[in-house]
């Protein structure tokens, strides 16, 4: 949502007539109605209000080199004859869902106080936009990711749209053109004159090897100077970066990190690179700047999302983040979150505990293992879909561990597990386990582990080297790695790490769990939505079929609408109540009793 003058917001939501889409509606906070002020038969995607400008910018899917007018007929004349044929030409990365030809993201600006239509912006020569994009407040300089695709591999970019002014045509270059690395997440100063973004280098594979491992960096670029390649910031700081905002005067810049479980806001000045953190434990998003105040929403593992503001020039004990008003108080938590730390050789591995209040030696709680997806990810914030409070109300305790290749801990953390799903992160988790375990108020022997896409390869490695865990819970698991690679449409970023699966079948056979299917003897629960591109259905297919024929105890628990995360509210109930029923049967020994709405 983004606030205007004269008490008026913007904000995304679903269409009410016509096809289903994401329309862009205009609000008044005083009268309270709300009209479309963008609907595009191919949505919105995105959209950035240039202030100074009176301007909105918005990101749609529509056919190439098309007018709004001619995308919508091509659209009716699909619809007439029931097609969602997609072709891609050699180079193109497949996009799954668009079902749409050639349809590509296009930007359009749109006055905001005036009744003219939208005005398409050129694309530009040899990049498609990937829909992420920052503004001017002039609204006179876009600069937008872009991929640039060759038949080898596809490189991230940002690509600078000006014009000398409203009535001037746009004009497109691409940044750092030459630089064999990827840029994404772009934030522009007020004037326009300052891009921040991230850069990764490595993950890119060379003719006959996997690449180096990736790392990431604040970039600034001086878009005044049309030669400018760009200049590392916060160096001195061991953390993967996303810009956020800038300070009104342009000479700070505001970041998040990932850091230990939390992700905190920091600030780093342009002059001299000095880095200052000012937020403490919690994870925050959406950070914006207005005037000397930061604006973000913080969350925790055991704290819902809540709107919090900053004063960093403030004075002293008046800087930390104060809670907003809400419209509704925070839920109670059935339990208490700990930091628990277990040491592998010379890395301490870390992770959250969530543990039942009333447990001891006499009311032991069994043991839940939850491992987070990404892999480059960390259990630091809130989440409605993962939530661990939903099990420890069932009297469950529950660890949430961060092995490598987690963010947060430093590059050499990460770096610890390139190009080894298999060995590194499992050694991690089970030191985490050994030293759980070991807790007077946990019962070792009731422990089951359960995780989602890498979180599930993961866990089916665990039940496949140990007999500690008396049951898996699996969604959108990667089970075959190289068939896994071959037909998602995340491919080129293992492509950077393993290597191609043509080149390199040894490597991706020897990280499969299909490899040690006949070391599984654990009662497994597969989840998986029929519509999911980044881990194919079909993994889930070929585990239940492998695990049957070699006598595994398998289920699975088919969502046909849903892609690769649970987002149906039915769905997520009824995920949860299998969940539950199969661990009162693995770890509580009684019978099996799907849920009614699956019996």
């Amino acid at each position: 949502m983004t606030a205007l003058p004269d008490r008026c917001v913007l904000h995304l939501a679903e269409a009410d007539t016509g096809p289903p889409r994401t329309v862009l509606w205009w609000r008044s906070l005083d009268r309270g109605e709300a009209r479309p002020l963008a609907a595009p038969a191919g949505g919105v995607s995105a959209y950035v209000y240039a202030a100074a400008a009176g301007q909105v910018l918005y990101a749609t899917l529509m056919c190439s080199d098309m007018s709004a007018e001619q995308d919508l007929e091509l659209r009716r004349q699909r619809h007439a004859l029931g097609t969602g044929a997609a072709l891609y030409e050699p180079g193109e990365t497949v996009h799954h869902g668009r079902g749409a030809g050639q349809r590509r993201i296009r930007l359009a600006c749109l006055p905001f106080a005036s009744q003219a239509d939208a005005a398409l912006l050129p694309e530009p020569c040899g990049a498609r936009l990937r829909g992420g994009f920052a503004v001017a407040d002039d609204a006179l300089r876009v600069v937008a990711e872009s991929s640039v695709d060759d038949h080898r591999q596809r490189r991230l970019g940002l690509h600078l749209a000006e014009r000398g002014g409203t009535d001037r045509p746009w004009r497109w270059r691409r940044l750092a053109p030459h630089d064999d690395a990827d840029f994404f997440s772009p934030v522009l100063s007020p004037g326009g004159r300052w891009l921040a973004c991230t850069r990764v280098s490595g993950g890119s594979p060379g003719a006959d090897s996997p690449g180096p491992p990736m790392s990431g960096t604040l970039w600034l670029f001086d878009l005044a100077d049309p030669t400018d390649c760009g200049r590392p910031l916060a160096t001195d700081v061991d953390v993967w970066p996303t810009p956020a905002a800038w300070a009104p005067d342009a000479g700070a810049l505001y970041f998040t990190a990932d850091r230990a479980g939390s992700t905190p806001v920091f600030s780093v000045e342009i002059a001299t690179g000095a880095v200052r953190r000012l937020t403490g434990t919690g994870s925050f998003t959406d950070v914006q700047s207005r005037g000397d105040e930061i604006y973000a929403i913080r969350s925790a593992v055991d704290r819902v999302p809540v709107p919090t503001r900053l004063r960093p020039h403030g004075p002293s004990g008046r800087r930390a983040p104060q809670v907003l008003r809400s419209p509704t108080p925070d839920p109670a938590m059935p339990g208490h979150l700990e930091r628990v730390v277990a040491h592998i050789g010379s890395a301490p591995v870390s992770g959250w505990l969530c543990r039942p209040a009333n447990t001891g030696p006499r009311q032991r709680a069994p043991l839940l293992v939850w491992l987070h997806g990404g892999p480059r990810a960390s259990w630091n914030a809130w989440s409605w879909r993962w939530c661990p409070w939903l099990a420890v109300a069932r009297g469950y305790a529950v660890l949430m561990p961060d092995p490598a290749p987690s963010t947060g801990y430093g590059q050499a953390f990460t770096e610890r597990a390139w190009g080894d799903w298999a060995g590194t992160p499992r050694a991690d988790v089970m030191s985490l386990v050994d030293v759980v375990s070991a807790r007077p108020d946990v019962d070792a022997d009731r422990t089951a582990v359960m995780g989602g896409s890498f979180g599930g390869f993961l866990a089916y490695h665990l039940v496949a080297r140990s007999s500690r865990f008396r049951a898996a819970v699996v969604h959108a698991g990667i089970w075959d790695l190289g068939e896994f690679v071959s037909s998602s449409t995340m491919a080129r970023a293992f492509h950077g790490e393993f290597g191609h699966p043509l080149d390199a079948a040894d490597t991706y056979r020897r990280q499969s769990p299909r490899s040690l299917a006949d070391q599984m003897r654990t009662p497994l629960l597969i989840s998986h939505g029929s519509l999911d591109p980044v881990v194919p259905f079909t993994q889930a297919l070929t585990a239940l079929n492998d695990l049957r024929r070699l006598g595994t105890p398998a289920r699975l628990l088919q969502f046909p609408d849903e892609m690769h995360d649970i987002t149906r509210p039915g769905n997520v109930r009824i995920w949860y109540e299998a969940v539950f029923a199969f661990l009162d049967h693995t770890l509580h020994d009684r019978p099996w009793r799907p849920p009614a709405l699956l019996a």
